[in-house]
């Protein structure tokens, strides 16, 4: 019997393309494979009856082989190999990842090269075989792998690969073989590529005489598209298979507007074709994430409306789902939009669990989880909130306390249920073995137990949802402690096991446990990850996330195996996917998501992140717009001040944003408003509405009305940064002229007054999330002190570069964090360093290169530690006064700042460096004062240290550079006679004595004219140049940016 590989047309790209009149034969068993549950499911109920059987290709492998082995869940798996990690680690067996600290990270990483190595049918004793000339890591990833096979063989266990493996076994065997009940045909569409293990079964169910149709969607014209399917067909065709070019049924074609049809063909072609788009074709774009959502629910609400289409039919897609899945299920919520899928999260994100991670952590002396305890409704300390102060942070404090405070005839009662859960919390043991903890934590989890928070949400039926969440939660837990009873097998069950390592398991097992928080509603919208729409068809489809880094996302190189390697591997007959194959899989499952839709296609991106730095659509994106006539396209970009502000009330999908249109409405209602009257009279019926249902908030709603209106009047108010009242003035001014000032506060007032306002004088902060592992900005500093330390020629060897290095994060905070995270850290840090250090190098080769580092670390108007003295972190001539500086009105400027670096030679001439590791200002941002950095230190040397201003040759930044370029000094000021002397690229721009001058003197006036215009209370939302892509004090900044000129107009 033959395989057949049918080439299917894009049009042809839906859901059942393969059926025809053949399959519905009664005297066939016909086993139908696609690759989701979702489309088997989709199919059977569809053509139900017709005695074919729906299933994917892990389904059919289950179905055919005989054996009784458990398979293992994923978590079963990871628990399986953290049990060979630890047990090895003890051994001393895996010198090389005990070298390199094995966590949880890599242990998952261990897990998935596991399945991958399986998947591509390669068994440990040919990996063994292939990797004996392999160096020590290799070795010991081989030996992981025979170990974790020989536990599935010792506790009769089955992985999903290992099915296949025994089901070919099977196949081959002819005694084995006739007791599998094989179907007469097996069909498969959908699948984009195959893995080895596929590949090889459906060769043997060949041999076997079953009857194999594979049905792609091919196009001979988008090669980079259909790269791996071409690549899969060459391997078949190789094998047996044989290729079909009918195909089959013509009607099986996927109805489609025309200008979607057009986008389907013709996008990812070298040369698209263009043409209308017919308004089927929406771009949105949003400030932010959650922006993004709530634009996408108002469009799709509107949508429902207009054109009356049922919510089954339409789909929302993304690429990383689980981002978005908290955001879409609330705002659907909020808009009244039923959802067909469950809306689910992992156990390990409820508070329950979160709660029982606590008390473990905070026995275990982590006291920062102090706070998920005193939050949590599970335990009775919230309760001691109002009655302690300042509250404990110890175990011990808090015993302590309570007894104190139990004394107290008022407290008595509430101390002491808080001392019985102190009590309850020293249970936990220290150490013991894995069924012990098992048995020991069915019984003390029972605490937990909310019974009388649950009976006082029955009560409530605005509650119910939240106790069905509630309860959900606490059956999950259980269920994970009797799945964690089914891994008691052979010595495991007696092995001693840490508190730490428990926790740890506990952990990693409640973040693969799916528990439900709604279930789904019978006809709702579609919520499908991108990877899972092949094939299926919508009248609507919304993509979100398609913004640059997330859609492609980028797939870096898998440092535990990588594209070198499993290039090797791939000449000896292995496949392994490489990072750019995964790369390249996205655009495919793009695609498909793309031509889903069959009437309406709206795409939407974020424009700016959570920090407000700017972000570009994703290429994808911009490939697809490539085929449209650009006016077409409508193009809906929500800025982040229309985000805060107004919305129009057909977009308006839940109380909370008609509440806002009604007051945006009703708040801009002035001379010259271009609101519509049937909008005012919305408002006005909104809020009618409100005040009959919520008296009590009518005056707050007032006065914010009121509030909104002066905030959008012409007239001059605080809300644009004009400071009015005199007293203020004058402790303004006297609070400038005995200020010292650092670089930077200059920097900030120099680019926005109003920024300058709310950082140093209300001082607004922001809060950031904590950086997980080192962040750029701390790898800039650590590699400026290295510099700084061992000096720019780097004097030393590498073991005393390394002492260094490690002394030096000794001033940083890096106990706290994985070691994953350093030890990447520290391998960013060698590289820049030694890039900056053979920059030196081949600067100091130049023959006519003279100048010698005079001064490092070289600070004024801060205080001198001695100990960063003795190790060279500062520079024995550093001044602890400030330094006075003359503006050019006579007002005295006192500056304090560091400078990294002064070179100078024989004669005097001398150059100022800042190290860089980032991108420079340009060269005209630091001409025009954007970056005053450089001019401020060349200032503060001149004046605090008596360096002559004649002899300067120029001040820059000294980057890291490429390989062999000289362009590491090219961002700064550089005069024409210092170019040459200071041996700069040719590229290098460089200005005469006359316009030196003329640069700095301009300068000068702006300081002095900026710091006269907040003197004079003039903090006006209005930035000399432009908004940066990130301002942290965007929140409190809410003016429109129209306002924002028009109000700094009229002051």
């Amino acid at each position: 019997m033959a395989g057949w590989i049918y080439l299917h047309p894009v049009s042809q790209a839906t859901l059942g393309m393969a059926w025809n009149s053949s399959i519905k034969k009664p005297d066939k068993t016909v086993y139908y494979i696609v690759p989701s549950h979702e489309q088997a499911r989709f199919l059977r109920q569809k053509h139900h009856g017709h005695g074919v059987e729906w299933m994917t290709f892990d389904q059919l492998a289950k179905k055919l082989v005989i054996h009784e082995l458990k398979i293992l869940s994923p978590m079963e798996q990871h628990w399986l190999v953290r049990q060979i990690l630890w047990e090895w680690s003890e051994q001393e067996r895996i010198p090389y990842f005990l070298k390199h600290h094995v966590n949880d990270n890599w242990i998952d990483l261990i897990v998935h090269w596991i399945n991958e190595m399986k998947r591509a049918n390669i068994l440990p004793q040919r990996l063994q075989t292939l990797w004996k000339e392999k160096d020590e890591k290799y070795k010991e990833l081989a030996l992981l792998y025979k170990e974790y096979q020989n536990r599935l063989e010792q506790y009769q266990l089955c992985d999903q690969a290992e099915m296949y493996i025994q089901l070919m076994k099977q196949l081959s065997d002819p005694k084995q073989q006739q007791y599998l009940k094989l179907p007469d045909q097996i069909v498969l569409e959908q699948f984009y590529h195959l893995y080895p293990l596929q590949e090889q079964l459906l060769i043997q169910l060949i041999t076997c005489g079953i009857e194999v149709e594979l049905h792609l969607i091919w196009d001979m014209h988008r090669s980079h598209l259909f790269q791996e399917t071409n690549e899969m067909i060459e391997r078949l065709l190789q094998r047996g298979f044989q290729q079909r070019f009918d195909y089959l049924d013509q009607k099986n074609s996927q109805p489609k507007s025309a200008p979607l049809l057009h986008l389907a063909q013709h996008v990812f072609t070298e040369v698209p074709l263009k043409r209308s788009a017919d308004h089927a074709v929406h771009v949105l774009s949003a400030p932010g994430i959650e922006a993004e959502v709530e634009q996408v629910v108002s469009q799709l609400k509107k949508v429902l409306c207009q054109y009356q289409i049922p919510c089954a039919e339409v789909a929302i897609i993304s690429s990383n789902l689980e981002k978005y899945q908290d955001l879409l299920y609330s705002y659907l919520e909020q808009a009244g939009i039923p959802v067909g899928r469950p809306w689910e999260q992992k156990l390990v994100d409820h508070l329950l669990f979160q709660t029982l991670l606590a008390v473990f952590y905070v026995q275990m002396g982590r006291n920062e989880w102090w706070s998920v305890l005193l939050e949590s409704p599970y335990l009775p300390f919230r309760q001691m909130i109002p009655h302690l102060d300042p509250l404990p942070i110890d175990l011990d404090e808090w015993e302590q306390r309570l007894i104190r405070y139990g004394e107290q005839s008022e407290g008595e009662e509430t101390a002491q249920a808080v001392l019985e859960c102190l009590a309850w919390m020293k249970t936990i043991p220290e150490q013991a073995t894995w069924s012990e903890w098992i048995k020991w934590l069915s019984k003390w989890v029972i605490q937990l137990k909310p019974v009388e928070l649950w009976r006082e949400m029955a009560k409530c039926p605005d509650r119910l949802r939240e106790l069905a969440e509630e309860m959900q939660a606490w059956h999950g837990l259980e269920q994970l402690i009797e799945n964690a009873e089914t891994l008691i097998r052979g010595d495991f069950a007696f092995r001693s096991v840490t508190r730490r390592q428990w926790v740890a398991l506990l952990e990693q097992a409640a973040s693969q446990w799916m528990i439900q928080k709604r279930p789904a509603q019978k006809g709702g919208i579609q919520l499908f990850e991108a990877n899972l729409v092949q094939g299926h068809s919508f009248r609507v489809a919304f993509l979100l996330g398609c913004v640059e880094g997330e859609w492609p996302r980028p797939f870096r190189d898998n440092w535990l195996l990588p594209d070198h390697v499993r290039w090797e591997l791939r000449q000896e007959g292995v496949y392994l996917s490489r990072s750019q194959e995964l790369r390249q899989r996205q655009l495919y499952s793009f695609f498909m998501s793309m031509i889903s839709a069959t009437e309406l296609l709206f795409f939407s991106y974020p424009h700016m992140d959570e920090k407000g730095k700017k972000q570009l659509p994703s290429p994808y994106l911009e490939e697809c717009l490539a085929v449209f006539d650009e006016k077409s396209v409508i193009k809906l970009k929500q800025e982040l001040s229309d985000y805060h502000g107004s919305s129009s009330f057909l977009t308006s999908f839940s109380d909370k944003k008609r509440k806002g249109f009604a007051v945006s409405c009703l708040a801009t209602e002035h001379e010259g408003s271009d609101l519509k009257k049937t909008d005012i009279q919305k408002a006005i019926r909104i809020l009618d509405e409100w005040k009959q249902r919520e008296p009590g908030k009518w005056q707050w709603l007032w006065d914010r009305i009121k509030v909104e209106r002066l905030r959008y009047s012409m007239e001059s108010t605080p809300f644009h940064g004009k400071i009015l009242d005199q007293s203020l003035l004058q402790k303004m001014a006297e609070w400038i002229n005995t200020r010292v000032w650092h670089v930077y506060e200059i920097q900030h007032l120099m680019s926005c007054p109003f920024r300058f306002m709310a950082d140093y004088l209300w001082k607004v902060d922001v809060l950031e999330k904590e950086p997980v592992g080192i962040n750029s900005r701390q790898i800039e500093q650590l590699v400026r002190a290295l510099l700084i330390r061992i000096g720019p020629m780097g004097n030393g060897s590498d073991e005393k570069l390394e002492q260094m290095l490690q002394e030096s994060l000794s001033s940083f905070l890096f106990d706290k964090w994985d070691s994953f995270y350093i030890e990447w850290g520290l391998g960013k840090i060698r590289m820049e360093l030694h890039r900056f250090l053979r920059s030196e190098n081949v600067l100091r080769k130049e023959s006519s290169y003279d100048l010698e580092p005079r001064h490092l670390a070289l600070s004024f108007g801060y205080p001198i530690d001695r100990e960063q003295l003795k190790q060279g972190q500062v520079d024995p001539a550093s001044l602890t006064t400030p330094v006075s500086l003359k503006l050019t009105t006579g007002r005295i400027l006192k500056l304090r700042g560091k400078i990294d670096r002064v070179d100078q030679d024989k004669d005097g001439d001398y150059i100022i460096y800042h190290y860089k590791l980032g991108t420079p200002p340009s060269i005209e941002a630091i001409r025009s004062g954007q970056d005053l950095h450089l001019i401020l230190s060349l200032w503060g040397l001149q004046q605090g240290f008596g360096f002559d201003p004649e002899k300067v040759l120029g001040v820059a930044y000294y980057t890291r550079g490429k390989r062999g370029a000289k362009n590491q000094r090219n961002s700064g000021l550089w005069k024409k006679n210092g170019k040459k002397k200071a041996r700069l690229s040719p590229q290098a721009k460089a200005f005469e004595e006359a316009e030196w001058q003329d640069i700095l003197i301009k300068i000068g006036e702006m300081i002095d004219e900026k710091i006269g215009q907040i003197e004079r209370g003039d903090c006006l939302v209005k930035p000399t140049w432009s908004c940066p892509d990130y301002c942290p004090k965007r929140t409190v900044c809410r003016i429109r940016a129209y306002q924002q000129h028009r109000a700094g107009e009229v002051n």
